[in-house]
Formats: C-alpha cells, structure tokens, sequence
C-alpha cells in the first residue's frame, strides 16, 4: 500500500550509528545512509553492518521501500534483505531524523536531503 501526501522526488543521506545486537555483543558502528523517496516509493542503501555477511545487498546496493505511507510528519517503509531480515524505517520530517530497526541491528541519524542539481564535492 502507498499513501502519498505531496511527494515529488527527495534524495536524503543521513549520517549516524548503529548497533549491532546479538551475535556481536552490541558492537556499535557509525556510517551513511541514502534514502531515494519518489512518488511510487522509494529505495534505500543500508549499512553494511545491518546486512547478514553472505549479503552484497538488492540492485547494487539499493534496496526497494515496501509498505511505504507518506504523512505530514513522517515517511515509514520496511525492506526486505531476505526471507527474515526486514527492517522498518522511518523518517521523521519535521526532526531531519531516520531510524531503521532491524532486529538484529539498528541504525539512527540525521538526514539532509541532496539537490539534485548540486555539483560534485570533488
């Protein structure tokens, strides 16, 4: 199902920390995460660190938003990595803040959308 309230087209990155439970005693991570919102959906680039290791990661890194609804205040979304790893997001947009909880790992930060007509940093 996808809500839509006025969206065109925003690409996000968001920088943060993650967690890693379980398996890795909590390990704690920071990284970046691109989120692309379009008037169908969406997609999103992970952590590599909220991907199981045999896992190089959907269409060259980007995975598709699933159950994506759109409100004034937030975007949420899950993705599916595999048949048991399905991560709900969600983006807060009056804070700028993105978290992702994977059940096994989680990641959360601070989002800034990325014109599209910005020119190359280098």
């Amino acid at each position: 199902m996808i809500t839509l309230l006025t969206l065109l087209s925003v690409s996000l990155i968001c920088e943060g920390s993650g967690n890693r439970r379980a398996l890795y005693n909590g390990e704690e991570y920071r990284d970046t995460v691109r989120v692309e919102l379009q008037d169908n959906g969406g997609r999103i680039q992970l952590p590599p660190a909220m991907l199981p290791p045999e896992m190089k990661g959907g269409s060259n890194g980007w995975y598709d938003l699933r159950d994506f609804v759109a409100t004034r205040e937030k975007y949420q979304a899950r993705v599916r990595v595999n048949i048991i790893n399905y991560p709900h997001i969600e983006l807060d947009r009056i804070a700028g803040t993105i978290k992702i909880d994977g059940g096994q790992s989680m990641f959360s930060g601070k989002c800034e959308p990325i014109s599209q007509d910005a020119a190359p940093k280098f």
